[in-house]
């Protein structure tokens, strides 16, 4: 059962990475826009999503990044939070944004754990996605 389920049919929410995601990453400064992903958020947008900006971007720098995706077309309804009706849903507001993605250009895709026998509850190497013996999975890529 997804989240939006267990929570009575909230919308998706999808939680946006600014420097590296949704631009080059020229931090403090404005990157590039990255266009593909600007398209899809837009895209998710109009069928429904909340989108969230989501980035380490405090003050006048965070200021700028919300004027940039304004003038890129890209407009959010919550930043660096959840969304608000996932907060009235779930009556708390934690210090991580919920969602039910997010986009990321640092994030690695974990592979749904295998838990060995015993306390320890300790992956077992080799039991993801792509059968590496070590390092991160990199097959989704």
């Amino acid at each position: 059962m997804s989240l939006e389920e267990r929570a009575g049919g909230l919308r998706r929410a999808i939680a946006i990475d600014f420097d590296g995601c949704l631009c080059t990453d020229a931090f403090p400064a404005i990157g590039e826009p990255n266009w593909p992903i600007i398209r899809r958020a837009q895209a998710e947008q109009r069928a429904g999503s909340g989108l969230i900006l989501w980035t380490c971007r405090e003050g006048r720098p965070l200021l700028d990044a919300i004027a940039a995706c304004e003038g890129w077309g890209l407009a959010f309804d919550a930043v660096n939070e959840s969304l608000p009706d996932w907060i009235a849903a779930f009556g708390t507001r934690p210090r991580k944004a919920g969602a039910s993605e997010y986009w990321d250009d640092r994030a690695v895709r974990m592979p749904a754990a295998r838990w060995s026998g015993g306390g320890g509850g300790g992956m077992k190497i080799g039991s993801g996605c792509c059968g590496r013996k070590s390092g991160p999975c990199g097959a989704w890529r």
